[in-house]
Order: structure tokens, then sequence, then C-alpha cells
């Protein structure tokens, strides 16, 4: 699995999490999460870099703005009180068009592409929705500011 790979999946795994619970915010293992992701026949190396990443995957999302958190436990993989921000909530709950004449919000594609499980959910499904979300938020980026703003 290279890097993008894994990253699309502990992210959609992250966010059908934090939409589940949201607007209470949870202490999240992402290390947890990444399990749910790793191949079971990894090597020891390849799982052990993909833990160590599973962190700087959230702190990345956070930085992004889709979610925020309150810093973990010492050791790390564990986030405290991580909950979706409006621009997630948004992002996430608004209507899709992966097909035409679809109209499922995006966190619905996730949740379908995930019921299998993370591991399972076919490589170009994820990569799609990952898309689909991150272009969203650009997209959305100067007029939700805007909105924020006034």
């Amino acid at each position: 699995m290279t890097n993008i790979e894994f990253f699309d999946r502990v992210t959609l795994a992250i966010f059908e999490r934090l939409y589940c619970s949201f607007p209470t915010p949870l202490d999240l293992d992402v290390k947890a999460i990444a399990m749910t992701v790793i191949p079971e026949d990894a090597e020891h190396d390849e799982t052990f870099d993909a833990l160590q990443a599973a962190d700087d995957v959230l702190d990345f999302l956070a930085e992004e703005g889709f979610l925020t958190h309150k810093g973990t436990y010492l050791e790390g993989g564990t986030f405290l009180q991580a909950r979706l921000t409006l621009r997630g909530l948004a992002i996430l709950g608004s209507p899709t068009s992966l097909e035409v004449g679809d109209k499922q919000s995006l966190i619905e594609h996730i949740r379908k592409a995930l019921s299998g499980g993370a591991k399972e959910a076919g490589a170009e499904v994820v990569k799609q929705l990952t898309q689909k979300a991150f272009a969203a938020a650009v997209a959305a980026g100067p007029s939700l500011l805007a909105r924020l703003n006034t």
C-alpha cells in the first residue's frame, strides 16, 4: 500500500467516526484506526511506519480545517476531544455526484465504501471519495471563510 492509499483510507475512516459522533467530541485512537487499514500480511517495518503516519494524517486534517482536537496523550496515537469543524461537517453532509443523478451525501458514499471494512474498500472508490472531499473544501474555502467572518 502506498502512502497516499494509506492516507486516503485513514482519512475516510476518521471522517466516518467523527461524523457519526457529531456534535459530541471523541477521544480518537488513530493507531487503532490505522490497524483497520493495514493489510494483514504487512511487514513489521511497514506496519510500524504506518502507525507513525496515522498521527500525521489527523494532524494534516486538523491543519486544513476539517477537524479540531485538544492535543494527544504523551505517547501519541489518541487525539483528545476530536470533532468535525463546520467546514468538515458541511463537506461531508453535502450532496455529491459520483454518478449522474446521484444526490447522496459524501458521508453516505463513505459509509457505503467502508461498510465491508476499510481494508476491503475498493482503492479507486476510496481515492475518488477523498478527492471529492478535498475538492469540495478547496471550492468552498473562500466563500465559507467569508461567511464565517461576517
